[in-house]
């Protein structure tokens, strides 16, 4: 959608478009703004805001949620302990400092963002961290010589068990697939909503009660951009809002799947 008055929506997560759109239908809920003009709009993005939820909270209602929480933190922690393991060689003048800081390149290679990174994403992650260590031989070598076979068996075995039941997960959750439908539908919807908006306000019709309503969707458009800064920046402060005006770089795709 291109518009004059509103920004972009930056690529968020399943879960944050939600809860942005959500917020936008009680944007205009509140001013009451739903005159015949808007209202067909209006009421078909408060409907896909509606069905987007009940197909996202399907995956979190799951029996099997808490259990892959749990997973997910366990090989989160196995993560974390193999690299204080490797930065305790690296960090001291010893024959071991060398292959020590063979493995902390690949390992901030592959983990060094875990805690940023989807479910899913940890998985693959993990795994090709795992692929480099066994098949390159320098890599494993260092592996060998730190004595780290321990804490990647156990580290293997958290991130195994995890795929597993996320696979079960998906395979017992009907409408999992649904998600990325959704979400296109949900956008196709606040797309059409601004555009009949800006229309009306063009036509002169309730300039004031339009122009608030575009200022306020503007604005939470925009909180919701610093937090995506925030996410890939790490948590560093984002630059300034850019206005609505500023060309922006084009979308990424999104993860594929919600962050339960």
């Amino acid at each position: 959608m291109k518009s004059n008055l509103i920004s972009t929506l930056p690529p968020l997560r399943h879960g944050q478009i939600l809860q942005c759109l959500k917020n936008v239908v009680t944007i205009y809920d509140k001013n009451d703004q739903k005159t015949q003009a808007i209202e067909k709009p209006f009421f078909e993005l408060q409907n896909q805001t509606a069905e987007m939820e009940r197909v996202f909270q399907r995956p979190a209602a799951h029996e099997l949620t808490p259990v892959l929480n749990l997973h997910d933190e366990l090989r989160t922690g196995s993560m974390k302990s193999c690299y204080k393991m490797i930065q305790s060689y690296v960090l001291r003048d010893n024959p071991l400092q060398k292959p020590a800081e063979l493995l902390e390149a690949n390992y901030l290679l592959h983990g060094g963002k875990i805690d940023r990174l989807t479910q899913p994403q940890k998985t693959a992650s993990i795994n090709a961290m795992i692929t480099d260590w066994q098949e390159n031989p320098s890599l494993a070598d260092a592996v060998e010589k730190l004595k780290l076979q321990d804490i990647i068996a156990e580290l293997v075995g958290h991130n195994n068990l995890f795929d597993e039941k996320y696979i079960e997960r998906v395979r017992t959750t009907q409408e999992t697939g649904q998600i990325n439908q959704k979400r296109k539908l949900i956008r196709n919807a606040f797309n059409n909503l601004i555009t009949v908006t800006e229309a009306r306000l063009v036509l002169g019709e309730n300039e004031a009660a339009y122009q608030t309503i575009l200022r306020d969707v503007n604005a939470l458009i925009l909180r919701f951009k610093s937090m995506v800064s925030l996410r890939v920046s790490g948590g560093k402060k984002p630059k300034a809002p850019e206005s609505p005006n500023t060309p922006t770089t084009p979308e990424t795709p999104e993860d594929i799947w919600p962050s339960i």
